[in-house]
């Protein structure tokens, strides 16, 4: 697994800062490794996508919040693991809008990455994204798809995840302001069209800064954690979706279990059948303070 970035927090420090550290975990021999690539790396920021091309083992860093003038961001990295170097991308053609909290998924079989939403300022102004672009590396280049019919509400903070089986990558939760959500959409690039998904079964309580994961083999969207818009309460349920049934489940792990998390990331480990889940903020509102907390949930 590898972890780029974040918002941290010093050892006895009251102050956040941003981070562009770069560090791998290895489940083989369960230990951490910082990495330290020549080159110049992103700035130091959050709020960032990065997926993971495993053909070539590369992983794209895009946008993100940084101490940058105008905070938002919309430039590209990529992560070589073979020869451990950033490189800063130009594509062609016009880029996404500078921007945080959004999404990205990559898709294997066409070796492309979605981008979809997020949040960013025009004119001191807060604006919410409910558009979506792909990033072709093939090509080195960006461009705006425009679906047709029914289309996602605007949103930051909310998650997606790619199935690659069924080409399609399926959004969940977010906000907009005071809005907050807990519908479920599916985007199929083949037919560039958005369906919203209705599920049998309760579904999680509406969340942002949460996580979701992908499990190839069982056919199933794992979502974790986050917290609950306006009230800021951070949340530990596990929840899946499986797209045979169209239903949400709700796990019950065994204890121990992590704590209300808002704000960390996951990745889904294939080759053990694992949720791993990293790092995140503990603690309701202006209380809350960074963790460094490493899970592994085996279903």
């Amino acid at each position: 697994m590898y972890m780029f970035g974040g918002m941290g927090r010093a050892p006895n420090a009251s102050m956040a800062f941003w981070r562009n550290d770069l560090w791998v975990y290895r489940f083989s021999d369960n230990s951490w490794e910082e990495l330290i690539p020549p080159g110049t790396p992103p700035s130091p920021r959050y709020g960032h996508s990065t997926v993971w091309d495993h053909a070539i083992r590369k992983m794209h860093t895009f946008g993100g919040f940084t101490s940058d003038p105008g905070g938002y961001v919309n430039d590209l990295f990529v992560y070589d693991a073979s020869d451990n170097s950033w490189e800063r991308v130009t594509p062609s053609g016009d880029p996404p809008c500078r921007r945080s909290g959004h999404s990205a998924v990559w898709d294997s079989v066409q070796s492309k990455m979605y981008v979809f939403g997020g949040i960013w300022y025009v004119w001191q102004t807060v604006c919410y994204g409910n558009d979506i672009w792909v990033y072709a590396p093939l090509e080195n280049s960006w461009k705006q798809l425009t679906p047709e019919g029914a289309q996602p509400p605007a949103r930051c903070g909310h998650t997606a995840v790619w199935d690659s089986s069924e080409e399609k990558m399926y959004v969940f939760g977010g906000a907009a302001g005071d809005s907050f959500w807990v519908d479920l959409w599916a985007y199929s690039p083949g037919d560039n069209v958005w369906e919203q998904l209705k599920p049998s079964g309760t579904p999680p309580a509406g969340r942002t800064g949460h996580v979701a994961a992908w499990d190839p083999v069982a056919q199933k969207m794992y979502v974790f954690g986050g917290s609950v818009p306006r009230i800021h309460k951070p949340l530990n349920d596990l929840w899946s979706y499986a797209p045979s049934t169209n239903s949400w489940e709700r796990a019950t792990p065994v204890e121990p279990i992590p704590k209300p998390l808002w704000g960390h990331s996951a990745v889904w480990c294939s080759a053990e059948s694992r949720l791993c889940v990293f790092g995140g903020c503990v603690g309701e509102g202006v209380s809350s303070s960074p963790t460094n907390d490493l899970w592994v949930y085996a279903p």
